[in-house]
């Protein structure tokens, strides 16, 4: 049964399924050799270089404190909390064989990579979209641009949803982070759009809509990776992140081929 199976790690240590997805996010899988005893778990400082990037733009959305303009003052943590972090931590995944958990960390990885890149001249981002050469930024507010960032944060959506549907398989934190993130990319994509027809207070909604939903994945985000370091440290007190990996049967299992 899949709920007997364990994974071993680190010498004599044996992970049930759901230790398992509790420290790397990802259903357990079975990987050969020995790294697992070699390598240590990436999946908390991935975690965390991510929160640290999501958490300003997510303020910039709601606008606290007369923090706006699309988090720019902390482009530095997404290129290198957001973006260089998350990458790593999906290589050293990938290494550990632990597939699902590297996919959604090299995406959103390059995501902030991305989305830092916007805010840097040097790359010429709205460069390009400007009726003014002397005023480059002039290039952000054109359709053209406005309406590529739409398509990208749509196909970040998509994904995003993807992500939500496997995870079904992880934990409930997990469900909710992705299903947030879903929703996070569906606004931004459908305010850019907004912004293009002129319809500013919309598009100020959806931003604020953006925002507080997002709050909601920072705070279930911030508990998962207190609930990881508890479990890297083996802190005597343990946080529940509503496992799921036995709640739903895996393809190959009896009750899978019987459905």
């Amino acid at each position: 049964m899949a709920s007997l199976r364990h994974v071993q790690t680190q010498g004599s240590i044996i992970l049930s399924p759901e230790m398992f997805e509790r420290l790397y996010l990802s259903p357990p899988t079975r990987a050969k050799g020995e790294l697992r005893q070699m390598i240590g778990n990436p999946t908390p400082f991935a975690l965390a270089g991510f929160i640290i990037a999501f958490s300003p733009l997510i303020f910039s959305f709601l606008g606290w404190r007369h923090f706006k303009g699309g988090a720019s003052a902390t482009v530095g943590a997404f290129y290198f909390s957001g973006g260089l972090l998350p990458i790593l931590g999906a290589v050293f995944e990938l290494i550990l064989g632990n597939t699902f958990s590297a996919c959604y960390f090299a995406v959103y990885g390059a995501w902030f990579l991305g989305f830092g890149a916007n805010f840097s001249p040097d790359f010429g981002a709205y460069l390009a979209y400007s009726p003014d050469p002397n005023n480059p930024r002039l290039g952000a507010l054109q359709p053209g641009y406005l309406s590529g960032q739409a398509y990208w944060a749509l196909l970040m959506a998509i994904f995003s949803f993807y992500i939500t549907i496997c995870c079904f398989r992880t934990n409930i934190c997990l469900v909710v982070n992705f299903f947030c993130l879903f929703l996070i990319f569906t606004f931004a994509a459908a305010s850019f759009w907004l912004s293009i027809d002129g319809k500013t207070a919309t598009t100020h909604r959806m931003q604020l809509a953006a925002g507080y939903i997002g709050f909601v994945a920072l705070i279930v985000d911030l508990y998962a990776l207190l609930s990881l370091l508890f479990l890297t440290v083996d802190f005597p007190v343990q946080l529940p992140v509503g496992d799921l990996s036995n709640v739903f049967p895996t393809c190959g299992s009896p009750a899978a081929r019987r459905a």
